[in-house]
């Protein structure tokens, strides 16, 4: 019997969003290698899982390097702010681990992971808007930390899906089972999961109006 090529067939289909993935993580690490890039590398991450969300089916090359470029200068300020955060952030782990004591520092603690999760949460939501809107970096800043408390519930999935990899060396015995699959697709499949969490909340946000993704930030005017 002679089999038929089909390129709309859903094997074939299948087979080609791994690779989507599996393309748009090299790009992505890559492009994060020189550090004060991962700002831009994560907002074109953004931009082409959402299109690969709604659909749109991107050349993966080209529409990554089309919003790095674009969006270079503000994700990458963007990115400063974040590690600058970062650092404090960390900096306050260890003064709360050598500096206080007992209840003190327990609280300290308790405090510190909430802090903790909310720096993440708006981080996971701001690449996204810098992908899909205009606005300045308070108004991205500000809806990303809105979103972050207004969704909660996606907010720490998106911060548990990120943070998995780094769990994970606490458990070698699962790493080395997973290990290469995250070496070749970890940064597409997560950003990939990202996007279907956003997509419905961007929906909603637009009215179904915002297909083209050129409307001006929600809450930013």
């Amino acid at each position: 019997m002679k089999m038929r090529f089909n390129p709309d067939g859903p094997i074939f289909r299948s087979l080609s969003f791994v690779a989507d993935l599996v393309i748009l993580h090299f790009l992505c690490l890559i492009c994060c290698i020189p550090v004060f890039t991962i700002g831009a590398a994560m907002t074109a991450l953004a931009r082409v899982t959402q299109d690969m969300v709604r659909l749109q089916e991107p050349g993966v090359g080209r529409t990554f390097f089309r919003a790095f470029r674009e969006n270079f200068r503000q994700s990458t300020v963007c990115w400063l702010v974040c590690l600058a955060v970062g650092v404090v952030v960390v900096l306050d782990f260890l003064l709360i681990n050598d500096v206080l004591t007992g209840t003190a520092q327990s609280v300290g603690f308790l405090l510190w992971v909430l802090v903790t999760v909310v720096y993440l949460g708006v981080m996971a939501w701001l690449f996204p808007l810098l992908a899909r809107y205009e606005g300045t970096l308070g108004q991205h800043l500000k809806n990303a930390l809105i979103l972050a408390l207004a969704k909660l519930p996606r907010t720490l999935i998106m911060v548990a899906v990120h943070a998995l990899p780094f769990v994970l060396l606490l458990f070698p015995v699962v790493l080395s089972k997973v290990i290469i699959f995250l070496a070749v697709c970890g940064f597409g499949l997560s950003g990939y999961l990202d996007a279907r969490l956003i997509a419905p909340v961007f929906r909603n946000l637009e009215g179904d109006t915002g297909e083209n993704g050129e409307q001006e930030e929600p809450e930013g005017e």
